[in-house]
């Protein structure tokens, strides 16, 4: 659900009970919009994270790891500056909205104890995270707003610290008559009501006259009960921080605390979202790219169609020359008995400017020159094909992808054949890595997500007798299983994941091919991630999510 007032309450709370008195021992930022504020308190270590996300922003304890960046920000500096070594002196939630201010306690450069702020305002698109002096004067932002930005609300440093404009929506908990309503009605009057919290409430209200009074009341209360909502299928669709009753009971997975049931829920979309935003404008390179490959292919197939008569300018040449006393000066055309076509007429275009001599050569030269277009032709209708399959599977490489170094893997790949320019870089490309699963039987098995993870997977990592598998003429991931003699199970979940990414991750009884490495071969003039190979078996599988998730992925 939404970061709405009611879930921010219950954050805030639960923060204040953990986190105050903590001592900032680090402070990085991962993403743009994120900052991770590593924290000791009570002989434990606690990892904060503030999102200014325009999709998942939120607040909450995490265990997510992200890579830094070998150059931190401007802004991460500031904060290192001003907050490491400072103390949390607690979290206020501002009445029931989706500002959060968090207060440190600081010392000057005369050893002065004096209080700074962190306010991480949770507004969709605007949200973003400013850090304040203790008369909520800016220092500076995670994202900055100029006047050209906005007319209504400047964020610069040295400016003062405004909030942003209500929407003259009531506190419901200053209310004592809470009106009754459609969803949308509720959630539009009351100040941190989502959507979905109004329809908990619109759905209790159909036994509880009191049902708004009384699920207010549990926030009030503290009495919360951090829930996960999941599909039948175990997707998380949604969190609460407490029960809803409008779903089944099976459906809500109870959570420790509410940081677990943010966390858990955004690990995934926030993973997603991020990978999809970083691989942004490298898909649109490469849809560009196989764009115009297509279209060169197209009008290589017309030209081939083109040239595909060529041996009628063969037959015209040797007829006129076969018949060449019958041609009077100036003839514009000539019939003759065409022998290639037991003997049926032929008219035969002439240039009436010059004899039937150099007419029967102009032909013999078109059709040289036909005949070697159409010879180039096919070689470069084979290259264009290589191309367009080059791309179509990058693309599939992409939606692979798990982190930025993954992502950087295909993109120097792109840069290494000229595809695209190089790109000037402060921060080091990293070795990617293999996704790595765990058969039924406790076998490793590594899947390649590109063709360079591919090529050193197979060619460096995998011993002789390891297993390989690979779908049989599509693209995809190469796998590996770590075992000279895997089972019959291990085998089958290897060749559900091969075929699972691979571009017949949709089909039914998907060949997979599956031969030792030792039979492998990579000839040097092969694009990444091509090899050949011989003594396979070949296995037939249908791929599914519900198949794949029963393997254990590390």
């Amino acid at each position: 659900m939404p970061m709405d007032g009611l879930t921010i309450g219950a954050i805030v709370f639960e923060l204040n009970s953990i986190l105050s008195g903590a001592r900032v021992d680090k402070i990085n930022q991962p993403e743009n919009d994120e900052v991770h504020i590593l924290l000791r308190n009570n002989g434990r270590n606690y990892k904060l994270l503030l999102c200014s996300n325009a999709s998942f922003s939120r607040l909450n304890i995490t265990e997510i790891t992200k890579t830094n960046p070998t150059t931190p920000s401007a802004f991460c500096m500031l904060l290192r500056k001003h907050l490491t070594g400072s103390k949390i002196c607690k979290f206020t939630q501002l009445e029931n909205d989706r500002i959060v201010i968090i207060t440190f306690d600081c010392f000057n450069d005369f050893n002065e104890s004096v209080k700074k702020n962190i306010i991480l305002e949770i507004m969709g698109k605007h949200s973003n995270i400013i850090f304040t002096d203790e008369s909520n004067k800016i220092y500076d932002s995670i994202k900055r707003v100029n006047s050209l930005m906005s007319r209504i609300r400047i964020i610069q440093p040295g400016i003062q610290y405004i909030l942003p404009q209500t929407q003259d929506k009531l506190n419901p908990f200053y209310e004592t008559q809470l009106i009754s309503g459609t969803a949308k009605q509720i959630s539009e009057k009351y100040m941190g009501i989502s959507k979905q919290s109004a329809e908990e409430v619109v759905y209790r209200l159909n036994y509880d006259s009191n049902a708004f009074k009384n699920y207010l009341k549990l926030f009030t209360n503290k009495d919360f009960t951090p829930i996960i909502l999941k599909s039948d299928t175990g997707e998380p669709i949604d969190f609460f921080a407490v029960y809803q009753q409008r779903f089944l009971t099976v459906n809500q997975v109870v959570c420790p605390s509410i940081s677990q049931a943010i966390d858990d829920f955004y690990l995934l979309k926030d993973k997603i979202q991020r990978i999809n935003e970083r691989s942004h404008s490298l898909k649109i390179k490469l849809k560009s790219l196989l764009e115009k490959a297509e279209k060169k292919r197209a009008l290589q197939l017309e030209k081939q169609i083109e040239c595909s008569d060529v041996e009628k300018f063969r037959i015209y040449g040797e007829l006129i020359t076969a018949n060449i006393y019958k041609i009077k000066k100036g003839a514009k055309e000539v019939i003759v008995e065409n022998y290639y076509d037991n003997n049926n007429e032929l008219v035969i275009p002439l240039d009436n400017t010059i004899n039937a001599s150099l007419n029967a050569q102009k032909y013999f030269k078109q059709y040289n020159k036909l005949k070697t277009a159409l010879r180039l032709l096919s070689g470069q209708i084979m290259e264009t094909e290589k191309e367009i399959e080059y791309f179509s599977s990058q693309l599939d490489n992409l939606t692979k992808c798990e982190n930025e170094d993954d992502i950087n893997e295909i993109r120097q790949e792109l840069i290494k054949f000229g595809y695209i320019r190089t790109q000037k870089s402060k921060d080091k490309t990293v070795e990617s890595k293999p996704m790595h699963f765990v058969s039924s039987s406790g076998i490793d098995i590594f899947v390649g997500k590109n063709n360079t993870q591919n090529d050193r997977l197979t060619m460096k990592e995998a011993s002789s007798e390891d297993l390989w598998l690979h779908t049989k003429d599509t693209h995809g991931s190469h796998v590996i299983i770590k075992s000279i003699n895997p089972d019959n199970e291990t085998i089958e979940e290897a060749a559900l994941l091969a075929a699972y990414y691979s571009k017949a991750k949709y089909s039914s009884l998907v060949p997979v091919d599956a031969t030792k490495r030792k039979f492998i071969k990579k000839q040097s003039s092969s694009m990444p991630g091509k090899v050949i190979y011989t003594n396979q078996t070949t296995y037939y599988v249908t791929p599914s999510e519900d198949k794949i998730k029963n393997i254990k992925k590390l």
